[in-house]
Protein backbone atom coordinates (compact mmCIF):
# COMPACT_ATOMS: atom_id res chain seq x y z
CA UNK A 1 0.00 0.00 0.00
CA UNK A 2 1.16 3.58 -1.18
CA UNK A 3 0.16 4.82 2.49
CA UNK A 4 2.39 2.60 4.30
CA UNK A 5 5.99 3.65 5.05
CA UNK A 6 9.25 1.65 6.11
CA UNK A 7 11.40 3.94 7.98
CA UNK A 8 14.63 2.95 10.11
CA UNK A 9 16.25 3.78 13.32
CA UNK A 10 19.95 2.67 14.18
CA UNK A 11 20.20 1.62 17.86
CA UNK A 12 23.18 0.88 20.05
CA UNK A 13 24.24 -2.65 21.29
CA UNK A 14 22.60 -2.52 24.60
CA UNK A 15 20.87 -5.47 26.01
CA UNK A 16 17.68 -3.23 26.76
CA UNK A 17 17.12 -2.44 23.01
CA UNK A 18 16.52 -6.49 22.86
CA UNK A 19 14.23 -6.12 25.60
CA UNK A 20 11.96 -3.44 24.36
CA UNK A 21 11.77 -5.19 21.25
CA UNK A 22 10.91 -8.75 23.33
CA UNK A 23 8.37 -6.48 25.62
CA UNK A 24 6.78 -5.04 21.94
CA UNK A 25 7.93 -1.13 23.02
CA UNK A 26 9.27 1.34 21.12
CA UNK A 27 11.61 3.68 23.33
CA UNK A 28 11.70 7.30 22.40
CA UNK A 29 14.27 9.13 23.56
CA UNK A 30 14.38 13.19 25.13
CA UNK A 31 15.67 15.65 23.11
CA UNK A 32 18.51 17.16 25.80
CA UNK A 33 20.56 14.06 25.10
CA UNK A 34 20.33 14.32 21.48
CA UNK A 35 23.85 14.32 19.94
CA UNK A 36 23.86 17.92 18.22
CA UNK A 37 24.04 21.18 20.40
CA UNK A 38 22.97 23.44 17.54
CA UNK A 39 19.79 21.81 17.35
CA UNK A 40 16.62 24.35 16.48
CA UNK A 41 19.00 27.44 15.68
CA UNK A 42 16.18 29.65 16.96
CA UNK A 43 16.98 31.39 20.12
CA UNK A 44 20.09 32.40 20.11
CA UNK A 45 19.17 35.03 22.03
CA UNK A 46 16.49 35.97 23.30
CA UNK A 47 13.20 36.76 21.34
CA UNK A 48 13.73 40.28 19.43
CA UNK A 49 11.58 43.20 20.97
CA UNK A 50 10.06 44.18 17.40
CA UNK A 51 6.65 43.71 16.43
CA UNK A 52 7.16 44.13 12.84
CA UNK A 53 6.85 48.09 12.36
CA UNK A 54 3.18 47.86 13.41
CA UNK A 55 1.81 49.81 16.60
CA UNK A 56 2.57 47.52 19.92
CA UNK A 57 -0.83 47.60 21.21
CA UNK A 58 -2.39 46.87 17.94
CA UNK A 59 -0.50 43.72 17.54
CA UNK A 60 -1.35 42.65 21.44
CA UNK A 61 -4.93 43.38 20.53
CA UNK A 62 -5.31 41.66 17.64
CA UNK A 63 -3.26 38.77 18.70
CA UNK A 64 -5.67 38.57 22.41
CA UNK A 65 -8.41 38.12 19.75
CA UNK A 66 -6.68 35.23 17.84
CA UNK A 67 -5.74 33.45 21.16
CA UNK A 68 -9.41 33.26 22.10
CA UNK A 69 -10.27 30.94 19.50
CA UNK A 70 -6.74 29.54 18.67
CA UNK A 71 -7.03 25.62 17.69
CA UNK A 72 -3.63 24.37 19.15
CA UNK A 73 -1.68 21.44 17.30
CA UNK A 74 -0.28 18.55 18.49
CA UNK A 75 2.56 20.09 19.72
CA UNK A 76 1.39 22.66 21.02
CA UNK A 77 2.17 22.84 24.81
CA UNK A 78 -0.95 22.68 27.02
CA UNK A 79 0.30 26.00 28.98
CA UNK A 80 0.75 27.77 26.31
CA UNK A 81 -2.02 29.44 25.17
CA UNK A 82 -2.87 30.65 28.49
CA UNK A 83 0.75 31.74 29.21
CA UNK A 84 -0.32 33.67 25.16
CA UNK A 85 -2.91 35.14 26.49
CA UNK A 86 -1.70 36.52 29.74
CA UNK A 87 0.88 38.12 28.23
CA UNK A 88 -0.87 40.03 25.50
CA UNK A 89 -3.82 41.51 27.60
CA UNK A 90 -1.01 43.92 28.71
CA UNK A 91 -1.29 47.35 27.36
CA UNK A 92 2.36 48.06 27.36
CA UNK A 93 4.87 46.77 24.84
CA UNK A 94 7.50 46.22 26.84
CA UNK A 95 5.73 44.20 29.57
CA UNK A 96 4.45 42.08 26.85
CA UNK A 97 7.58 41.56 25.42
CA UNK A 98 9.06 40.46 29.01
CA UNK A 99 6.31 38.05 29.23
CA UNK A 100 7.03 36.35 25.54
CA UNK A 101 10.43 36.14 26.13
CA UNK A 102 9.83 33.93 29.25
CA UNK A 103 7.40 31.84 26.74
CA UNK A 104 10.44 31.52 24.59
CA UNK A 105 12.58 30.02 27.45
CA UNK A 106 9.66 27.92 28.46
CA UNK A 107 9.54 26.77 24.91
CA UNK A 108 13.54 25.70 24.75
CA UNK A 109 12.62 23.14 28.38
CA UNK A 110 9.42 21.93 26.55
CA UNK A 111 11.51 20.86 23.68
CA UNK A 112 14.43 19.43 25.60
CA UNK A 113 11.48 17.17 27.05
CA UNK A 114 9.77 15.67 24.28
CA UNK A 115 10.16 12.18 23.80
CA UNK A 116 11.19 11.37 20.10
CA UNK A 117 12.10 8.77 17.99
CA UNK A 118 14.61 9.57 15.05
CA UNK A 119 14.10 7.36 11.97
CA UNK A 120 15.62 7.46 8.06
CA UNK A 121 13.96 6.24 5.07
CA UNK A 122 17.77 5.04 4.81
CA UNK A 123 18.15 1.00 6.01
CA UNK A 124 22.08 0.80 5.45
CA UNK A 125 24.08 3.67 5.39
CA UNK A 126 27.07 3.63 6.39
CA UNK A 127 27.77 6.30 8.49
CA UNK A 128 24.83 6.17 10.58
CA UNK A 129 25.48 2.31 11.17
CA UNK A 130 28.86 3.93 12.68
CA UNK A 131 27.00 6.98 14.54
CA UNK A 132 24.24 5.87 15.57
CA UNK A 133 24.84 2.01 15.85
CA UNK A 134 28.20 1.34 18.19
CA UNK A 135 30.31 1.36 15.13
CA UNK A 136 28.49 -1.41 12.80
CA UNK A 137 27.99 -3.32 16.09
CA UNK A 138 24.22 -2.41 16.98
CA UNK A 139 20.98 -3.23 14.75
CA UNK A 140 18.82 -1.23 12.78
CA UNK A 141 15.09 -1.36 13.82
CA UNK A 142 12.54 -1.14 10.86
CA UNK A 143 9.64 0.61 11.45
CA UNK A 144 5.72 0.47 9.18
CA UNK A 145 3.79 3.85 9.53
CA UNK A 146 0.53 4.41 7.66
CA UNK A 147 1.88 8.11 6.86
CA UNK A 148 -2.07 8.46 6.43
CA UNK A 149 -3.87 6.85 9.49
CA UNK A 150 -1.16 8.16 12.32
CA UNK A 151 -2.21 7.22 15.76
CA UNK A 152 -3.48 10.16 18.11
CA UNK A 153 -0.55 10.45 20.36
CA UNK A 154 1.99 10.56 17.61
CA UNK A 155 3.54 13.08 14.80
CA UNK A 156 5.72 12.68 11.49
CA UNK A 157 7.42 15.60 11.14
CA UNK A 158 10.44 15.70 8.58
CA UNK A 159 13.55 17.54 9.14
CA UNK A 160 14.04 20.93 7.62
CA UNK A 161 18.61 21.19 7.09
CA UNK A 162 19.23 24.62 6.93
CA UNK A 163 22.35 27.35 8.06
CA UNK A 164 20.21 30.27 8.43
CA UNK A 165 20.17 30.83 12.06
CA UNK A 166 16.90 32.84 12.80
CA UNK A 167 15.29 35.31 14.95
CA UNK A 168 12.43 35.96 15.63
CA UNK A 169 10.23 38.72 17.11
CA UNK A 170 7.00 39.36 18.89
CA UNK A 171 4.94 39.35 15.93
CA UNK A 172 6.37 35.84 14.86
CA UNK A 173 5.60 34.18 18.15
CA UNK A 174 2.05 35.62 18.18
CA UNK A 175 0.59 34.92 15.03
CA UNK A 176 3.09 32.42 13.54
CA UNK A 177 3.55 29.55 16.44
CA UNK A 178 3.52 26.94 14.63
CA UNK A 179 6.38 27.54 12.60
CA UNK A 180 8.73 28.55 15.67
CA UNK A 181 7.79 25.76 17.69
CA UNK A 182 8.26 23.25 14.08
CA UNK A 183 11.82 25.63 13.83
CA UNK A 184 12.94 24.83 17.35
CA UNK A 185 12.21 21.29 17.31
CA UNK A 186 12.82 19.76 13.96
CA UNK A 187 15.84 22.05 12.22
CA UNK A 188 19.66 20.85 11.78
CA UNK A 189 22.30 21.97 10.00
CA UNK A 190 23.00 20.95 6.28
CA UNK A 191 25.94 18.74 6.82
CA UNK A 192 23.32 16.19 8.86
CA UNK A 193 21.24 16.31 5.66
CA UNK A 194 22.62 12.83 4.79
CA UNK A 195 20.38 11.31 7.23
CA UNK A 196 17.01 12.25 5.74
CA UNK A 197 15.52 12.32 8.91
CA UNK A 198 11.97 12.12 10.54
CA UNK A 199 10.78 12.45 13.75
CA UNK A 200 8.07 10.68 15.72
CA UNK A 201 7.35 12.49 18.60
CA UNK A 202 5.50 10.80 21.23
CA UNK A 203 2.85 13.26 22.61
CA UNK A 204 1.85 11.78 25.79
CA UNK A 205 4.59 12.66 27.93
CA UNK A 206 5.49 8.57 28.33
CA UNK A 207 9.47 7.57 26.47
CA UNK A 208 7.32 4.34 25.25
CA UNK A 209 5.01 3.05 23.22
CA UNK A 210 3.73 -0.54 22.47
CA UNK A 211 3.08 -1.13 19.19
CA UNK A 212 -0.01 -1.33 17.63
CA UNK A 213 -1.70 -1.84 13.33
CA UNK A 214 -0.80 1.74 12.69
CA UNK A 215 2.91 1.93 14.73
CA UNK A 216 5.12 -1.46 14.37
CA UNK A 217 8.14 -3.44 14.20
CA UNK A 218 8.91 -5.51 10.87
CA UNK A 219 12.35 -6.28 10.70
CA UNK A 220 15.61 -6.18 12.43
CA UNK A 221 18.80 -5.98 11.20
CA UNK A 222 22.41 -6.69 12.68
CA UNK A 223 25.32 -4.70 12.08
CA UNK A 224 28.34 -6.06 10.38
CA UNK A 225 30.27 -6.20 13.93
CA UNK A 226 26.99 -7.06 16.05
CA UNK A 227 27.43 -10.04 18.88
CA UNK A 228 25.32 -12.46 19.63
CA UNK A 229 23.21 -12.69 16.40
CA UNK A 230 21.72 -15.69 17.12
CA UNK A 231 20.13 -14.14 20.04
CA UNK A 232 18.49 -11.54 17.39
CA UNK A 233 17.10 -14.63 14.90
CA UNK A 234 15.76 -16.19 17.89
CA UNK A 235 13.97 -13.01 18.63
CA UNK A 236 12.88 -12.10 15.10
CA UNK A 237 11.35 -16.02 14.86
CA UNK A 238 9.61 -15.70 18.12
CA UNK A 239 8.04 -12.39 16.99
CA UNK A 240 7.85 -12.92 13.47
CA UNK A 241 10.20 -10.47 12.45
CA UNK A 242 11.90 -10.05 9.53
CA UNK A 243 15.70 -10.87 9.90
CA UNK A 244 18.49 -9.29 8.14
CA UNK A 245 22.70 -9.14 8.56
CA UNK A 246 24.66 -6.82 6.88
CA UNK A 247 27.60 -8.21 5.18
CA UNK A 248 31.18 -6.58 4.18
CA UNK A 249 31.80 -7.12 0.90
CA UNK A 250 34.97 -4.76 0.84
CA UNK A 251 35.49 -3.09 -2.35
CA UNK A 252 31.45 -3.59 -3.14
CA UNK A 253 30.32 -1.55 0.16
CA UNK A 254 27.82 -3.21 2.70
CA UNK A 255 25.40 -5.77 1.47
CA UNK A 256 22.02 -6.33 3.04
CA UNK A 257 21.35 -9.66 2.91
CA UNK A 258 17.71 -11.45 4.73
CA UNK A 259 18.05 -14.49 7.17
CA UNK A 260 16.18 -17.59 8.35
CA UNK A 261 16.01 -16.81 11.29
CA UNK A 262 15.55 -20.50 12.07
CA UNK A 263 18.60 -21.56 10.26
CA UNK A 264 21.06 -18.58 10.72
CA UNK A 265 21.91 -19.15 7.36
CA UNK A 266 21.40 -16.57 4.56
CA UNK A 267 18.24 -17.05 2.94
CA UNK A 268 18.07 -16.91 -1.45
CA UNK A 269 17.76 -13.92 -3.25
Amino acid sequence: MKNIKSLYSYRQYKQIELENIKNNVAYFGKMSDFNDPEEGMVFTQLLHNGYDNFEPLDVLKAGFQLYNKFKPIKLTPLWFVSDMKDALKENNGWEAFVKLSKITEKLKIYRDNLHVLCLSPLDNNSLMWAHYADGHKGYCLEYELNKNSMPKDLSSIPINYTNTTKIYSCTDLIFNPDEVIARLCFTKKTEWSYEEERRIILTNGNPERKFDDKFKLISVTCGTKTPNKSEVHEICKKKNLRCYEVRNMNVYGLKKVEIDPHTGRQMRE
